[in-house]
């Protein structure tokens, strides 16, 4: 028999609703159903009056700011900077799962705020990485190229080009 603890069940219960809305695919915006339904027409001239009308409304709603247009390298570079952050808004945009986005990331420690016993991990992007476990960041230092990687239920893994233990991090900005 397989027992469950209540906090358990709750956490299963209050995740259900967020679990099924990820999974409904939002339909596409009117502007692009009508150009969708353009290509259904059989009249060629109807045709290109629907695709020119389509077009129009398009840039139009490009225009107004009620459609926006975005590259899968520009939702790549979001996702890239966005790393450690949960903003499932994110993976909306591109259909994906939450999950979906890098597993790791690369960057260059520009400096290391100590205070506390917990040393905050500044990269020359501007990210903003601080340790969890109050730790020494020997092997650590300014310049060093570390990698942050996703590790179990929701946390993230800095390691250091010197070796040593991985140090466990948490997105400040």
């Amino acid at each position: 028999m397989i027992k469950t603890s209540p906090a358990a069940a709750l956490l299963v219960v209050l995740a259900w609703p967020s679990l099924a809305l990820a999974q409904i695919p939002e339909a596409p915006a009117p502007e692009i159903a009508a150009l969708y339904a353009c290509g259904a027409i059989q009249d060629s001239s109807a045709q290109l009056a629907c695709f020119n009308q389509a077009t129009a409304d398009i840039r139009t709603a490009l225009e107004q700011g009620r459609l926006v247009a975005i590259s899968r390298n520009q939702v790549e570079t979001m996702q890239r900077e966005s790393f450690g952050f949960r903003l499932p808004s994110i993976a909306n945009l591109v259909g994906q799962s939450e999950g979906a986005g890098p597993e790791a990331i690369e960057a260059t420690v520009q400096r290391i705020i100590s205070g506390g016993g917990r040393a905050v991990f500044v990269f020359e992007d501007g990210q903003r990485w601080e340790q969890v476990e109050d730790r020494s960041t020997y092997n650590v230092r300014p310049g060093d190229r570390v990698t942050v990687r996703r590790a179990a239920l929701g946390s993230f893994m800095l390691s250091g080009s010197r070796g040593g233990p991985p140090h466990r991090v948490r997105r400040q900005e």
